[in-house]
Protein backbone atom coordinates (compact mmCIF):
# COMPACT_ATOMS: atom_id res chain seq x y z
CA UNK A 1 0.00 0.00 0.00
CA UNK A 2 2.76 2.40 0.96
CA UNK A 3 4.53 1.53 -2.31
CA UNK A 4 1.38 2.38 -4.29
CA UNK A 5 0.95 5.74 -2.51
CA UNK A 6 4.60 6.64 -3.17
CA UNK A 7 4.15 5.67 -6.80
CA UNK A 8 1.06 7.85 -7.08
CA UNK A 9 2.97 10.81 -5.61
CA UNK A 10 5.78 10.27 -8.10
CA UNK A 11 3.27 10.05 -10.95
CA UNK A 12 1.54 13.27 -9.85
CA UNK A 13 4.91 15.04 -9.70
CA UNK A 14 5.81 13.88 -13.21
CA UNK A 15 2.70 12.56 -15.02
CA UNK A 16 4.33 12.33 -18.47
CA UNK A 17 7.26 10.11 -17.49
CA UNK A 18 6.85 6.93 -19.61
CA UNK A 19 8.06 4.61 -16.83
CA UNK A 20 5.51 6.02 -14.39
CA UNK A 21 2.70 5.76 -16.93
CA UNK A 22 3.47 2.05 -17.43
CA UNK A 23 3.75 1.49 -13.70
CA UNK A 24 0.52 3.34 -13.13
CA UNK A 25 -1.29 1.18 -15.63
CA UNK A 26 -0.08 -1.96 -13.88
CA UNK A 27 -1.27 -0.70 -10.54
CA UNK A 28 -4.62 0.53 -11.83
CA UNK A 29 -5.83 -2.77 -13.22
CA UNK A 30 -9.46 -2.08 -13.81
CA UNK A 31 -10.94 0.36 -16.32
CA UNK A 32 -12.53 2.58 -13.74
CA UNK A 33 -9.24 3.32 -12.03
CA UNK A 34 -7.55 3.80 -15.40
CA UNK A 35 -10.10 6.47 -16.33
CA UNK A 36 -9.54 8.16 -12.97
CA UNK A 37 -5.80 8.04 -13.59
CA UNK A 38 -6.19 9.67 -17.03
CA UNK A 39 -8.39 12.37 -15.52
CA UNK A 40 -5.75 13.01 -12.84
CA UNK A 41 -3.05 13.33 -15.53
CA UNK A 42 -5.23 15.77 -17.46
CA UNK A 43 -5.96 17.94 -14.40
CA UNK A 44 -2.31 18.00 -13.34
CA UNK A 45 -1.29 18.84 -16.91
CA UNK A 46 -3.73 21.74 -17.12
CA UNK A 47 -2.62 23.05 -13.73
CA UNK A 48 1.02 22.69 -14.78
CA UNK A 49 0.46 24.56 -18.04
CA UNK A 50 -1.40 27.35 -16.24
CA UNK A 51 1.40 27.60 -13.69
CA UNK A 52 3.99 27.65 -16.47
CA UNK A 53 2.27 30.52 -18.29
CA UNK A 54 1.90 32.36 -14.98
CA UNK A 55 5.64 32.01 -14.31
CA UNK A 56 6.40 33.16 -17.86
CA UNK A 57 4.14 36.19 -17.41
CA UNK A 58 5.93 37.21 -14.23
CA UNK A 59 9.30 36.79 -15.93
CA UNK A 60 8.18 38.97 -18.83
CA UNK A 61 6.94 41.63 -16.41
CA UNK A 62 10.32 41.61 -14.64
CA UNK A 63 12.06 41.94 -18.02
CA UNK A 64 9.65 44.74 -19.05
CA UNK A 65 8.39 42.71 -22.02
CA UNK A 66 4.82 43.72 -21.33
CA UNK A 67 3.20 42.54 -24.57
CA UNK A 68 4.55 39.04 -23.98
CA UNK A 69 3.46 39.21 -20.34
CA UNK A 70 -0.07 40.12 -21.40
CA UNK A 71 -0.17 37.21 -23.85
CA UNK A 72 1.10 34.70 -21.27
CA UNK A 73 -1.29 35.85 -18.55
CA UNK A 74 -4.20 35.78 -21.02
CA UNK A 75 -3.47 32.15 -21.93
CA UNK A 76 -3.68 31.03 -18.31
CA UNK A 77 -6.61 33.38 -17.51
CA UNK A 78 -4.59 35.19 -14.82
CA UNK A 79 -6.78 38.28 -14.51
CA UNK A 80 -4.50 40.02 -12.02
CA UNK A 81 -1.51 39.52 -14.33
CA UNK A 82 -3.53 40.78 -17.31
CA UNK A 83 -4.48 43.95 -15.38
CA UNK A 84 -0.87 44.59 -14.34
CA UNK A 85 0.35 44.04 -17.91
CA UNK A 86 -2.22 46.48 -19.30
CA UNK A 87 -1.18 49.00 -16.64
CA UNK A 88 2.49 48.59 -17.63
CA UNK A 89 1.53 49.02 -21.30
CA UNK A 90 -0.15 52.34 -20.36
CA UNK A 91 -3.54 51.03 -21.54
CA UNK A 92 -5.09 52.55 -18.47
CA UNK A 93 -8.73 52.31 -19.61
CA UNK A 94 -8.45 48.52 -20.06
CA UNK A 95 -6.44 48.21 -16.85
CA UNK A 96 -9.14 50.14 -15.00
CA UNK A 97 -11.83 47.73 -16.24
CA UNK A 98 -9.79 44.68 -15.18
CA UNK A 99 -8.94 46.06 -11.73
CA UNK A 100 -12.64 46.86 -11.22
CA UNK A 101 -13.61 43.29 -12.14
CA UNK A 102 -11.06 42.02 -9.60
CA UNK A 103 -12.20 44.56 -6.98
CA UNK A 104 -8.50 45.47 -6.66
CA UNK A 105 -8.77 48.89 -5.05
CA UNK A 106 -5.03 49.45 -4.83
CA UNK A 107 -4.46 48.64 -8.51
CA UNK A 108 -7.47 50.74 -9.48
CA UNK A 109 -6.25 53.68 -7.38
CA UNK A 110 -2.81 53.64 -9.05
CA UNK A 111 -4.54 53.46 -12.45
CA UNK A 112 -6.58 56.58 -11.62
CA UNK A 113 -3.34 58.22 -10.49
CA UNK A 114 -1.75 57.50 -13.89
CA UNK A 115 -4.86 58.86 -15.61
CA UNK A 116 -4.45 62.00 -13.51
CA UNK A 117 -7.90 61.43 -12.00
CA UNK A 118 -6.55 62.50 -8.66
CA UNK A 119 -9.82 62.80 -6.71
CA UNK A 120 -10.82 59.22 -7.60
CA UNK A 121 -7.35 57.93 -6.73
CA UNK A 122 -7.33 59.81 -3.42
CA UNK A 123 -10.74 58.49 -2.44
CA UNK A 124 -9.69 54.87 -3.06
CA UNK A 125 -6.35 55.19 -1.29
CA UNK A 126 -8.11 56.76 1.70
CA UNK A 127 -10.68 53.93 1.75
CA UNK A 128 -7.90 51.36 2.20
CA UNK A 129 -5.75 53.69 4.36
CA UNK A 130 -2.84 53.50 1.93
CA UNK A 131 -0.88 56.55 3.09
CA UNK A 132 1.95 55.93 0.65
CA UNK A 133 -0.56 56.01 -2.22
CA UNK A 134 -2.10 59.20 -0.81
CA UNK A 135 1.40 60.64 -0.73
CA UNK A 136 1.91 59.86 -4.43
CA UNK A 137 -1.40 61.55 -5.29
CA UNK A 138 -0.23 64.75 -3.58
CA UNK A 139 3.18 64.31 -5.20
CA UNK A 140 1.49 64.27 -8.62
CA UNK A 141 -0.56 67.31 -7.64
CA UNK A 142 2.69 69.09 -6.69
CA UNK A 143 1.47 69.54 -3.11
CA UNK A 144 4.85 68.63 -1.67
CA UNK A 145 4.06 69.28 2.00
CA UNK A 146 0.91 67.12 1.96
CA UNK A 147 2.89 64.42 0.17
CA UNK A 148 5.60 64.49 2.86
CA UNK A 149 2.97 64.37 5.61
CA UNK A 150 1.44 61.16 4.21
CA UNK A 151 4.74 59.54 3.30
CA UNK A 152 5.81 60.05 6.92
CA UNK A 153 2.65 58.25 8.12
CA UNK A 154 3.53 55.24 5.98
CA UNK A 155 7.26 55.42 6.73
CA UNK A 156 7.93 55.80 3.00
CA UNK A 157 11.39 57.40 3.08
CA UNK A 158 11.74 57.07 -0.68
CA UNK A 159 8.51 59.01 -1.22
CA UNK A 160 9.70 61.72 1.19
CA UNK A 161 12.92 62.01 -0.82
CA UNK A 162 11.01 62.45 -4.09
CA UNK A 163 8.77 65.08 -2.49
CA UNK A 164 11.89 67.08 -1.55
CA UNK A 165 13.11 66.67 -5.13
CA UNK A 166 9.80 68.23 -6.19
CA UNK A 167 10.40 71.10 -3.77
CA UNK A 168 13.84 71.49 -5.40
CA UNK A 169 15.33 71.01 -1.94
CA UNK A 170 17.98 68.72 -3.37
CA UNK A 171 20.19 68.70 -0.27
CA UNK A 172 17.38 67.40 1.96
CA UNK A 173 16.42 64.89 -0.75
CA UNK A 174 20.03 63.72 -0.84
CA UNK A 175 20.00 63.26 2.93
CA UNK A 176 16.75 61.25 2.83
CA UNK A 177 17.96 58.96 0.04
CA UNK A 178 21.35 58.45 1.72
CA UNK A 179 19.57 57.24 4.90
CA UNK A 180 17.99 54.35 2.99
CA UNK A 181 20.86 53.78 0.58
CA UNK A 182 18.71 54.60 -2.46
CA UNK A 183 21.23 55.12 -5.27
CA UNK A 184 18.58 56.02 -7.84
CA UNK A 185 17.20 58.73 -5.56
CA UNK A 186 20.71 59.98 -4.82
CA UNK A 187 21.36 60.13 -8.55
CA UNK A 188 18.32 62.38 -9.06
CA UNK A 189 19.34 64.57 -6.12
CA UNK A 190 22.82 65.10 -7.61
CA UNK A 191 21.22 65.67 -11.02
CA UNK A 192 19.17 68.47 -9.46
CA UNK A 193 22.37 69.89 -7.96
CA UNK A 194 23.99 69.71 -11.44
CA UNK A 195 26.68 67.46 -10.00
CA UNK A 196 26.60 65.17 -13.03
CA UNK A 197 29.66 63.11 -12.12
CA UNK A 198 28.11 61.94 -8.84
CA UNK A 199 24.69 61.47 -10.49
CA UNK A 200 26.27 59.12 -13.05
CA UNK A 201 28.15 57.27 -10.30
CA UNK A 202 24.94 56.50 -8.37
CA UNK A 203 22.83 55.67 -11.42
CA UNK A 204 25.56 53.28 -12.62
CA UNK A 205 25.50 51.42 -9.28
CA UNK A 206 21.91 50.30 -9.84
CA UNK A 207 21.79 50.32 -13.65
CA UNK A 208 19.27 53.17 -13.77
CA UNK A 209 19.53 53.88 -17.49
CA UNK A 210 16.67 56.39 -17.45
CA UNK A 211 18.49 58.44 -14.83
CA UNK A 212 21.70 58.18 -16.86
CA UNK A 213 19.78 59.27 -19.96
CA UNK A 214 18.46 62.43 -18.29
CA UNK A 215 21.88 63.20 -16.82
CA UNK A 216 23.49 63.06 -20.27
CA UNK A 217 20.56 65.06 -21.69
CA UNK A 218 21.29 67.80 -19.15
CA UNK A 219 24.97 67.60 -20.05
CA UNK A 220 23.96 67.95 -23.73
CA UNK A 221 25.66 64.60 -24.47
CA UNK A 222 22.81 63.61 -26.74
CA UNK A 223 24.22 60.40 -28.20
CA UNK A 224 24.89 59.00 -24.73
CA UNK A 225 21.44 60.13 -23.61
CA UNK A 226 19.73 58.23 -26.44
CA UNK A 227 21.94 55.17 -25.87
CA UNK A 228 20.87 54.98 -22.22
CA UNK A 229 17.21 55.65 -22.93
CA UNK A 230 17.28 52.80 -25.47
CA UNK A 231 18.72 50.47 -22.82
CA UNK A 232 15.89 51.52 -20.49
CA UNK A 233 13.36 51.11 -23.33
CA UNK A 234 12.30 54.67 -22.50
CA UNK A 235 10.64 56.10 -25.61
CA UNK A 236 9.62 59.30 -23.82
CA UNK A 237 13.25 59.99 -22.90
CA UNK A 238 14.37 59.58 -26.52
CA UNK A 239 11.56 61.94 -27.53
CA UNK A 240 12.84 64.47 -24.99
CA UNK A 241 16.29 64.39 -26.64
CA UNK A 242 14.86 65.08 -30.09
CA UNK A 243 12.56 67.77 -28.64
CA UNK A 244 15.47 69.55 -26.99
CA UNK A 245 17.61 69.37 -30.14
CA UNK A 246 14.78 70.77 -32.28
CA UNK A 247 14.01 67.58 -34.22
CA UNK A 248 10.28 67.77 -33.66
CA UNK A 249 9.25 65.16 -36.23
CA UNK A 250 11.27 62.47 -34.46
CA UNK A 251 10.15 63.74 -31.05
CA UNK A 252 6.51 63.36 -32.13
CA UNK A 253 7.09 59.75 -33.22
CA UNK A 254 8.62 58.78 -29.88
CA UNK A 255 5.99 60.62 -27.81
CA UNK A 256 3.29 58.83 -29.79
CA UNK A 257 5.03 55.48 -29.25
CA UNK A 258 5.13 56.09 -25.50
CA UNK A 259 1.52 57.32 -25.45
CA UNK A 260 2.59 60.52 -23.72
CA UNK A 261 -0.31 62.86 -24.52
CA UNK A 262 1.02 65.66 -22.31
CA UNK A 263 4.33 65.86 -24.17
CA UNK A 264 2.57 65.57 -27.53
CA UNK A 265 0.33 68.46 -26.51
CA UNK A 266 3.34 70.60 -25.59
CA UNK A 267 4.94 69.71 -28.93
CA UNK A 268 1.84 70.75 -30.88
CA UNK A 269 1.71 74.08 -29.04
CA UNK A 270 4.92 75.07 -30.85
CA UNK A 271 3.15 75.45 -34.19
CA UNK A 272 -0.17 76.88 -35.35
CA UNK A 273 -1.61 73.87 -37.16
CA UNK A 274 -2.37 71.56 -34.24
CA UNK A 275 -3.45 73.88 -31.44
CA UNK A 276 -6.89 72.33 -31.03
CA UNK A 277 -5.34 68.86 -31.07
CA UNK A 278 -2.98 70.02 -28.30
CA UNK A 279 -6.02 71.18 -26.33
CA UNK A 280 -7.75 67.81 -26.78
CA UNK A 281 -4.62 65.93 -25.70
CA UNK A 282 -4.35 68.00 -22.51
CA UNK A 283 -8.04 67.30 -21.81
CA UNK A 284 -7.65 63.54 -22.41
CA UNK A 285 -4.64 63.38 -20.09
CA UNK A 286 -6.21 65.65 -17.43
CA UNK A 287 -3.18 67.92 -17.72
CA UNK A 288 -4.19 71.23 -16.11
CA UNK A 289 -0.71 72.70 -16.52
CA UNK A 290 -0.81 71.88 -20.23
CA UNK A 291 -4.22 73.53 -20.55
CA UNK A 292 -2.75 76.59 -18.86
CA UNK A 293 -0.02 76.74 -21.51
CA UNK A 294 -2.70 76.41 -24.19
CA UNK A 295 -4.58 79.42 -22.77
CA UNK A 296 -1.29 81.33 -22.50
CA UNK A 297 -0.82 80.74 -26.23
CA UNK A 298 -4.00 82.76 -26.83
CA UNK A 299 -3.09 85.34 -24.15
CA UNK A 300 -6.06 84.27 -22.03
CA UNK A 301 -4.14 84.91 -18.83
CA UNK A 302 -7.10 84.55 -16.46
CA UNK A 303 -7.89 80.99 -17.61
CA UNK A 304 -4.18 80.16 -17.69
CA UNK A 305 -3.79 81.34 -14.09
CA UNK A 306 -6.76 79.19 -12.99
CA UNK A 307 -5.24 76.10 -14.63
CA UNK A 308 -1.76 76.68 -13.20
CA UNK A 309 -3.24 77.15 -9.72
CA UNK A 310 -5.24 73.91 -10.06
CA UNK A 311 -2.03 72.14 -11.07
CA UNK A 312 -0.13 73.96 -8.29
CA UNK A 313 2.54 74.72 -10.91
CA UNK A 314 4.50 77.60 -9.37
CA UNK A 315 7.04 77.79 -12.21
CA UNK A 316 4.37 78.32 -14.86
CA UNK A 317 2.58 80.80 -12.59
CA UNK A 318 5.85 82.71 -12.26
CA UNK A 319 6.23 82.77 -16.05
CA UNK A 320 2.66 84.03 -16.37
CA UNK A 321 3.10 86.82 -13.83
CA UNK A 322 6.38 87.85 -15.41
CA UNK A 323 4.70 88.10 -18.80
CA UNK A 324 1.86 90.19 -17.39
CA UNK A 325 4.32 92.49 -15.60
CA UNK A 326 3.42 91.31 -12.08
CA UNK A 327 7.05 90.99 -11.07
CA UNK A 328 6.64 90.61 -7.32
CA UNK A 329 4.12 87.79 -7.81
CA UNK A 330 6.50 86.18 -10.28
CA UNK A 331 9.41 86.37 -7.83
CA UNK A 332 7.21 84.95 -5.06
CA UNK A 333 6.19 82.00 -7.28
CA UNK A 334 9.78 81.18 -8.27
CA UNK A 335 10.96 81.49 -4.66
CA UNK A 336 8.15 79.18 -3.46
CA UNK A 337 9.27 76.68 -6.09
CA UNK A 338 12.89 77.10 -4.96
CA UNK A 339 13.70 77.71 -8.62
CA UNK A 340 16.89 79.79 -8.63
CA UNK A 341 17.33 79.31 -12.39
CA UNK A 342 13.99 80.91 -13.25
CA UNK A 343 14.47 83.56 -10.58
CA UNK A 344 17.89 84.34 -12.03
CA UNK A 345 16.41 84.68 -15.52
CA UNK A 346 13.83 87.12 -14.23
CA UNK A 347 16.42 89.15 -12.33
CA UNK A 348 18.49 89.37 -15.54
CA UNK A 349 15.44 90.83 -17.30
CA UNK A 350 15.27 93.40 -14.49
CA UNK A 351 18.99 94.19 -15.13
CA UNK A 352 20.27 93.14 -11.70
CA UNK A 353 23.10 91.10 -13.23
CA UNK A 354 25.18 90.60 -10.09
CA UNK A 355 22.28 89.10 -8.15
CA UNK A 356 21.41 86.95 -11.15
CA UNK A 357 24.97 85.65 -11.19
CA UNK A 358 24.65 84.62 -7.52
CA UNK A 359 21.36 82.83 -8.15
CA UNK A 360 22.71 80.94 -11.16
CA UNK A 361 25.77 79.88 -9.18
CA UNK A 362 23.47 78.51 -6.45
CA UNK A 363 21.68 76.53 -9.14
CA UNK A 364 24.97 75.39 -10.74
CA UNK A 365 23.64 76.77 -14.03
CA UNK A 366 26.71 77.37 -16.21
CA UNK A 367 24.86 79.09 -19.05
CA UNK A 368 23.14 81.48 -16.64
CA UNK A 369 26.38 82.36 -14.84
CA UNK A 370 28.14 82.96 -18.15
CA UNK A 371 25.26 85.14 -19.38
CA UNK A 372 25.30 87.21 -16.17
CA UNK A 373 29.06 87.75 -16.47
CA UNK A 374 28.78 88.83 -20.11
CA UNK A 375 26.02 91.32 -19.30
CA UNK A 376 28.39 92.77 -16.69
CA UNK A 377 30.96 92.96 -19.54
CA UNK A 378 33.24 90.56 -17.67
CA UNK A 379 34.22 88.70 -20.85
CA UNK A 380 37.52 87.33 -19.56
CA UNK A 381 35.85 85.96 -16.44
CA UNK A 382 33.09 84.42 -18.59
CA UNK A 383 35.70 82.73 -20.80
CA UNK A 384 37.53 81.31 -17.77
CA UNK A 385 34.31 80.11 -16.18
CA UNK A 386 33.14 78.38 -19.37
CA UNK A 387 36.51 76.72 -19.88
CA UNK A 388 36.36 75.35 -16.34
CA UNK A 389 32.81 74.02 -16.86
CA UNK A 390 33.84 72.31 -20.11
CA UNK A 391 36.73 70.58 -18.33
CA UNK A 392 34.58 69.41 -15.42
CA UNK A 393 31.29 68.53 -17.13
CA UNK A 394 31.89 68.38 -20.87
CA UNK A 395 31.03 70.81 -23.66
CA UNK A 396 28.34 73.27 -22.58
CA UNK A 397 26.74 73.74 -26.01
CA UNK A 398 24.15 76.41 -25.26
CA UNK A 399 26.63 78.50 -23.28
CA UNK A 400 29.11 78.50 -26.19
CA UNK A 401 26.38 79.49 -28.65
CA UNK A 402 25.17 82.27 -26.35
CA UNK A 403 28.67 83.63 -25.77
CA UNK A 404 29.32 83.55 -29.51
CA UNK A 405 26.13 85.55 -30.09
CA UNK A 406 27.30 88.16 -27.59
CA UNK A 407 30.59 88.50 -29.44
CA UNK A 408 28.71 89.00 -32.72
CA UNK A 409 26.82 91.83 -31.01
CA UNK A 410 30.20 93.36 -30.15
CA UNK A 411 31.34 92.66 -33.75
CA UNK A 412 34.12 90.49 -32.36
CA UNK A 413 33.81 87.87 -35.08
CA UNK A 414 37.05 86.09 -34.22
CA UNK A 415 35.95 85.14 -30.70
CA UNK A 416 32.42 84.37 -31.88
CA UNK A 417 33.77 81.93 -34.48
CA UNK A 418 35.96 80.26 -31.85
CA UNK A 419 32.91 79.29 -29.80
CA UNK A 420 30.74 78.24 -32.74
CA UNK A 421 33.44 75.95 -34.13
CA UNK A 422 33.55 74.05 -30.82
CA UNK A 423 29.87 73.18 -31.22
CA UNK A 424 30.25 72.08 -34.86
CA UNK A 425 31.82 68.82 -33.64
CA UNK A 426 28.71 67.89 -31.63
CA UNK A 427 26.48 65.83 -34.00
CA UNK A 428 23.21 66.68 -32.27
CA UNK A 429 23.90 70.43 -32.07
CA UNK A 430 25.76 70.85 -35.34
CA UNK A 431 22.71 72.36 -37.04
CA UNK A 432 22.63 75.12 -34.39
CA UNK A 433 26.34 75.87 -34.88
CA UNK A 434 25.89 75.94 -38.69
CA UNK A 435 23.12 78.50 -38.29
CA UNK A 436 25.29 80.54 -35.93
CA UNK A 437 28.15 80.50 -38.45
CA UNK A 438 25.78 81.59 -41.23
CA UNK A 439 24.64 84.53 -39.08
CA UNK A 440 28.24 85.39 -38.30
CA UNK A 441 29.17 85.64 -42.01
CA UNK A 442 26.00 87.57 -42.77
CA UNK A 443 26.99 90.04 -40.07
CA UNK A 444 30.19 90.49 -42.10
CA UNK A 445 28.13 90.76 -45.36
CA UNK A 446 29.94 87.64 -46.61
CA UNK A 447 26.99 85.96 -48.35
CA UNK A 448 29.06 83.30 -50.14
CA UNK A 449 30.38 81.74 -46.92
CA UNK A 450 26.97 82.15 -45.27
CA UNK A 451 25.35 80.18 -48.11
CA UNK A 452 27.72 77.25 -47.57
CA UNK A 453 26.53 76.80 -43.99
CA UNK A 454 22.87 77.35 -44.93
CA UNK A 455 23.18 74.75 -47.70
CA UNK A 456 24.27 72.06 -45.23
CA UNK A 457 21.32 72.83 -42.96
CA UNK A 458 18.73 72.72 -45.76
CA UNK A 459 20.14 69.48 -47.20
CA UNK A 460 20.75 67.52 -43.98
CA UNK A 461 18.65 68.98 -41.16
CA UNK A 462 15.13 69.41 -42.56
CA UNK A 463 13.57 68.09 -39.35
CA UNK A 464 15.08 70.72 -37.05
CA UNK A 465 14.04 74.23 -36.08
CA UNK A 466 17.30 75.50 -37.64
CA UNK A 467 15.97 74.47 -41.07
CA UNK A 468 13.19 77.09 -41.00
CA UNK A 469 15.58 79.77 -39.72
CA UNK A 470 17.96 78.85 -42.56
CA UNK A 471 15.15 79.34 -45.11
CA UNK A 472 14.59 82.85 -43.72
CA UNK A 473 18.32 83.58 -44.02
CA UNK A 474 18.18 82.42 -47.66
CA UNK A 475 15.52 85.07 -48.35
CA UNK A 476 17.70 87.73 -46.69
CA UNK A 477 20.70 86.69 -48.83
CA UNK A 478 18.61 86.80 -52.02
CA UNK A 479 17.58 90.38 -51.18
CA UNK A 480 21.17 91.39 -50.38
CA UNK A 481 22.46 89.92 -53.65
CA UNK A 482 19.56 91.43 -55.61
CA UNK A 483 20.37 94.89 -54.20
CA UNK A 484 24.05 94.42 -54.99
CA UNK A 485 23.25 93.51 -58.58
CA UNK A 486 20.94 96.49 -58.96
CA UNK A 487 23.61 98.87 -57.63
CA UNK A 488 26.18 97.28 -59.97
CA UNK A 489 23.86 97.76 -62.97
CA UNK A 490 23.22 101.38 -62.00
CA UNK A 491 26.97 102.09 -62.04
CA UNK A 492 27.20 100.55 -65.52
Amino acid sequence: MLYTIKTFISILNNPFNAAYIGLGMNILKNIKLTVIYIIIIFIVSVIGIKLAFGVMGKRYIDEKQYDEALYSYSLCNNKSGVAKSLYALKDYDSAEKNFKDLDDKKGLAYTFLKKREFDKALKLFESIQNFSGIGYVYLSKRNWDKAIENFKKSGDMKGIGYAYLGKRDFLTAKYMFSRIGDDSGLGYAFLGLHDYEKAIEHFNKVGNFTGLGYTHLNMESYELAISNFRRADNMTGIGDVFYKTGNYEQAEWYFRSSRDDSRLGNLYLLGNDNLELAHDLFISSNDEAGLGLYHMRFSDFKKAEECFKKANHKEYLGNLYFRTGEYFKAMESFEDEGNNEKLGGMIIALHDFERAEELFKKANNAEGVMKSLVLQEKYDEAEEYLEKVDEEKGLCVEAHLSLGDYYIGERDHKNAKKHFIKVLDDPFSRHKALLAMANLYLDKWDTENAKQYISEITSKYQNTDSYYDALELEKIILNIEKNRLERKNEKL
